[in-house]
């Protein structure tokens, strides 16, 4: 029984980590990105609200999820988003360590 309850624990602590979604959900999600090299920024774009539907995602986790450079997406769409109203930030200040982002719920494309 000893070996149980250490192994519980582990996953108790790694869940705590993991995205609320299932990695294979969002990297479903994510597959046109990591398929090809360039996207449209509008197709870029969609994917990003997709993934960010049910749970705040981190730039880096975007990044990885996408296969792209966190710098790219933060530069390229994060911001831009975040300004239209896609993409609430977690926190008010753009800058700060554990900046996540999560799709408005409230946003319609136009």
């Amino acid at each position: 029984g000893h070996k149980v309850s250490s192994s519980q624990r582990n996953d108790a602590s790694s869940q705590r980590n993991a995205p609320v979604l299932g990695d294979a959900v969002l990297l479903a999600i994510a597959a046109p990105a990591r398929e090809k090299a360039r996207l449209a920024p509008a197709a870029m774009e969609e994917l990003i609200r997709k993934l960010c539907q049910s749970q705040y995602l981190t730039v880096a986790q975007i990044g990885s999820l996408l296969n792209r450079h966190p710098d790219g997406i933060r530069n390229r769409f994060l911001g831009k988003m975040v300004r239209e109203g896609q993409l609430v930030a977690r926190y008010p200040d753009p800058t700060h360590p554990d900046q996540a982002y999560r799709t408005n719920p409230g946003w319609r494309e136009s």
